[in-house]
């Protein structure tokens, strides 16, 4: 048996030694993953006695960001597929958070909206991701933060081809 796992470890080495030799920019994208899990972790655990998931809070900042938010957009937002999206809809729909209605020019589009509770709930789970928020960055500098949002928008720019999109992802705002 303990020779099975020193087969395993050599093995991970290996895989450890292939991903340092990656490069900082595999390093640096790692960070980021982690990063992100391990703050939705925590948003998930803020957020469950609110009967909210880290998606739906998601959902639902792109529909208060984007009035009049279609599908399309909030897929484009929130990296989210179509069907999970239309599921998680309907369920918030179900729910009495999101209206969704279908546009008057073109009956297939579907416009979302945030009704009262909804708009309550947001603003309640707004708290819990200023408190997580600032957790997470409590030994970062003003400066420190500053430069690692230009970092990652240079990221995007290089990750995100469609200049409107990327206006969105970066300013959480339609471009005007």
């Amino acid at each position: 048996m303990a020779d099975d796992r020193g087969a395993v470890q050599r093995g991970a080495d290996d895989v450890g030694n292939d991903i340092a030799s990656a490069g900082r920019e595999t390093y640096l994208l790692h960070l980021v993953a982690a990063a992100s899990s391990h703050r939705d972790r925590e948003l998930a655990r803020r957020f469950e006695p609110l009967g909210l998931t880290v998606d739906k809070y998601r959902v639902m900042l792109a529909v208060a960001r984007f009035p009049g938010c279609t599908m399309k957009e909030l897929a484009q937002f929130t990296s989210i597929d179509r069907t999970t999206l239309t599921r998680m809809v309907d369920q918030m729909v179900a729910g009495a958070w999101m209206t969704r209605e279908h546009a008057t020019r073109d009956r297939r589009q579907v416009i979302l909206g945030l009704t009262p509770s909804g708009l309550q709930l947001g603003l309640r789970a707004v708290d819990s991701l200023t408190e997580a928020n600032r957790a997470a960055a409590a030994m970062l500098s003003e400066a420190d933060i500053d430069a690692a949002a230009r970092v990652l928008e240079l990221v995007l720019r290089n990750l995100i081809a469609d200049d409107n999109l990327l206006a969105r992802v970066v300013t959480l705002r339609r471009p005007e």
